[in-house]
C-alpha cells in the first residue's frame, strides 16, 4: 500500500501537483505542505483530483523529486540565457553593420524562448519584449521577441538578457565604427581623402589576377618651389587639386593613392594604362587657380609597370625607375627647347641690333683667272665663341619672321665694302646676295632692292635664289624675275646641284641669266638644247652664263 502511495505521489510531482502548485515552485510548495503534516500521524492526505497520499514520508519524496526537477529547468534555462550571451559575446566583432543586427537576432532567437524575433526600427508593443540597439549617428534599431502560445510571458531574467544582447550589439556598432575610423585614418592621406602608402599596398595584395594590373607612377616637378614661395597651406591645396584630377582621370575601379610628398600612383588596367596616364597628363597640366595665384602644374609620368607575379616593393621600384627615366627624358628634351629658345632670342636680338657679321667669297673669272665680284654670306658667333651655322641662322630669320631684315642687313653692309673697295678695284663689281623664292612676292622687299640697286649704279647686284626655296615658285614667282631680270637685275640660281636640282630646273627657269654650281655636277643629256657655258668660279662654286 505504501509502496503504490509513493508511486502516485511520484506520479502526482510531474502531472497533477506540477498543475496545482506550478513546476517550478512545486517542490518548495509540496515540501512545506509535507512539513506542516509531518508532526502529526498521517493517514491520508487528498491531493485532490482523485490523488491522496497516505503518509508524510511519502509526501516529503514527492516534494523532494519536484525541486529536483524544478531546479534542474531552472538551471537548463539559465544555462541557455548564459550559453546565448557567451556565444554572443564570443561572436564579436559580428561583421559590418548589418551583420551585426542580424547576429542580434539570432543570439536572441538562441538565448529567449519567442514565439518570433525581429528588428524594427519603433520598439515593440506592451505585450512583447523589446531592448534598444543604438548605432553612431542617432540610430536606434530594437530587437523585439513575441511570447509563444504556451508562455505566460517573458520573466524579468529574460528582459535582462535581451538588454544585455542589445547592449553587446551597441557596443559592436560603435566598436566597428571606431575600428573603422582608425583604419581609415591609418590607411587614407589626410591632404587629398587618398589612399596613403598603406592603403595602396593593402589593395595591391588583395588582387585576385594580378596579371591584369599595372601601376603608374608620377609626381609633380618643382613642387617644393611652390612650398618654399606660396607656403605649406597653399602646396597642400595644389595637392589636393591635383589628386581629384587624377581620380576624375581613371575609372572609378582604378586605385589612386599619394604615397608621400609630390608622388601619386595608380593601380589600374595594364591594357588601359598607357592611355589614362596620357589623360592624366594633360588634366593636370592645367593652371590651378588659388584665389588671385596661378600656378602651373606640372607631372612627370612613368611608363606603366605590370604586376605579374612581381611583390608591391618588386613593381614599386620598377615603376619609380620608369619615373626617372621619363623625368630624365623630359629634362633633356626640354633643356633642348630651352636652349633653343635662347638660342633664338639671341639671334633675333643680333638681327635687331645689327650685329650679324658679313663674309664675302670671291667670284673668279676662270678664264681670265682674275676676281670679277663677291658673293655675301651672313654669319653669326654667338656671345660663347661659337660660330652658328648659316644655316640654322637662316632657319630661325625665318622662322620669326626675320629673314627680309637680315637681308637688306647683309645687303647694306655689303654694299658699303664694295663702294670702298671700287676705290681700289673698281673692275671688281659683281655683288651677288642670297634671297629666297618666296622673298620676291613682297613688294616691300623688292622695292628695297631697287631702291640700293638705284643708289649704286657702279655695283652689278646679282639676286642668287637659293635652289631648295625653287620647290615654292609658282606663276607670280616667275612673273617677277622676269620683271626684274629686263629692268637689269641679275638673276642667278644658287647651290645648283643641291635638293632640288634638275637639268630642266637650271635651263626653263625664265629670266635666270646665271646659275651657280655649288659642288661638282656631273653634265647629263637632256632634251632642252638650250646652250650655256662655265663663265667663272669660285672654289667649288661656279658661275654658268647662256651661250647666247
Amino acid at each position: 500500500m505504501v509502496a503504490g502511495a509513493r508511486r502516485r505521489a511520484v506520479c502526482v510531482g510531474l502531472r497533477g501537483v506540477g498543475d496545482r502548485f506550478g513546476v517550478c515552485a512545486g517542490g518548495d510548495r509540496v515540501l512545506g505542505y509535507a512539513r506542516a503534516h509531518l508532526s502529526a500521524p498521517v493517514s491520508r492526505i487528498d491531493l485532490g483530483a482523485g490523488l491522496e497520499i497516505r503518509s508524510a514520508n511519502s509526501l516529503l519524496i514527492v516534494a523532494l523529486v519536484l525541486l529536483v526537477i524544478s531546479q534542474q529547468v531552472r538551471r537548463t534555462r539559465l544555462e541557455q540565457k548564459l550559453n546565448g550571451l557567451i556565444n554572443a559575446a564570443l561572436a564579436l566583432p559580428w561583421g559590418s553593420d548589418e551583420t551585426i543586427l542580424v547576429a542580434l537576432e539570432n543570439a536572441a532567437r538562441a538565448t529567449i524562448p519567442a514565439g518570433s524575433t525581429r528588428i524594427d526600427a519603433k520598439p515593440g508593443r506592451p505585450f512583447e519584449l523589446s531592448a534598444p540597439v543604438h548605432a553612431p549617428g542617432d540610430t536606434t534599431r530594437h530587437i523585439i521577441l513575441t511570447r509563444r502560445s504556451d508562455s505566460d510571458g517573458f520573466s524579468a531574467l529574460e528582459r535582462k538578457a535581451l538588454e544585455a544582447l542589445a547592449h553587446i550589439a551597441t557596443q559592436a556598432l560603435y566598436d566597428r565604427r571606431s575600428t573603422r575610423t582608425l583604419r581609415d585614418q591609418a590607411t587614407t592621406d589626410s591632404v587629398t581623402g587618398l589612399l596613403n602608402i598603406r592603403g595602396f599596398f593593402e589593395e595591391f595584395q588583395a588582387l585576385t589576377e594580378p596579371g591584369r594590373y599595372a601601376i603608374l607612377l608620377m609626381d609633380l616637378d618643382d613642387f617644393k618651389l611652390v612650398n618654399d614661395t606660396h607656403g605649406h597651406s597653399v602646396g597642400n591645396t595644389v595637392l589636393d587639386i591635383v589628386g581629384r584630377r587624377i581620380r576624375k582621370s581613371v575609372r572609378a575601379e582604378d586605385i589612386v593613392a599619394r604615397i608621400g610628398g609630390d608622388e601619386f600612383a595608380v593601380l589600374l588596367d595594364s591594357d588601359t594604362a598607357s592611355a589614362v596616364a596620357s589623360r592624366i597628363g594633360r588634366a593636370v597640366e592645367k593652371p590651378v587657380q588659388i584665389e588671385s595665384l596661378t600656378i602651373d602644374a606640372r607631372i612627370g609620368i612613368g611608363a606603366p609597370a605590370p604586376v605579374g607575379r612581381s611583390t608591391f616593393d618588386e613593381v614599386m621600384k620598377a615603376a619609380d625607375e620608369r619615373m626617372y627615366e621619363q623625368k630624365r627624358e623630359r629634362k633633356h628634351a626640354e633643356g633642348l627647347v630651352a636652349e633653343s629658345i635662347g638660342l633664338v632670342a639671341e639671334v633675333m636680338g643680333a638681327i635687331r641690333e645689327g650685329s650679324v657679321t658679313v663674309a664675302f667669297q670671291p667670284v673668279v673669272d676662270v678664264a681670265g683667272g682674275y676676281i670679277v665680284g663677291f658673293e655675301v654670306l651672313a654669319r653669326y658667333t654667338r656671345a660663347d665663341n661659337t660660330p652658328l651655322s648659316p644655316p640654322t641662322l637662316i632657319d630661325i630669320a625665318r622662322d620669326q619672321g626675320m629673314l627680309d631684315d637680315l637681308t637688306l642687313q647683309i645687303t647694306d653692309r655689303a654694299l658699303h665694302h664694295m663702294t670702298a673697295s671700287q676705290t681700289i678695284t673698281p673692275e671688281v663689281s659683281f655683288l651677288s646676295i642670297n634671297i629666297e623664292a618666296d622673298q620676291l612676292l613682297r613688294d616691300g622687299f623688292v622695292n628695297a632692292l631697287r631702291a640700293r640697286r638705284l643708289m649704286h649704279p657702279a655695283i652689278r647686284m646679282c639676286l642668287e635664289l637659293t635652289e631648295n626655296s625653287l620647290g615654292r615658285v609658282d606663276s607670280t614667282i616667275v612673273e617677277r624675275v622676269r620683271e626684274l631680270a629686263a629692268e637689269g637685275l641679275i638673276i642667278a640660281l644658287d647651290d645648283y646641284g643641291q635638293e632640288h636640282a634638275a637639268t630642266a630646273t637650271l635651263l626653263t627657269t625664265p629670266g635666270l641669266s646665271r646659275r651657280s654650281i655649288a659642288c661638282s655636277w656631273p653634265m647629263r643629256a637632256t632634251r632642252n638644247t638650250r646652250p650655256f657655258s662655265v663663265r667663272s668660279s669660285a672654289g667649288t662654286a661656279a658661275i654658268l652664263d647662256d651661250a647666247d
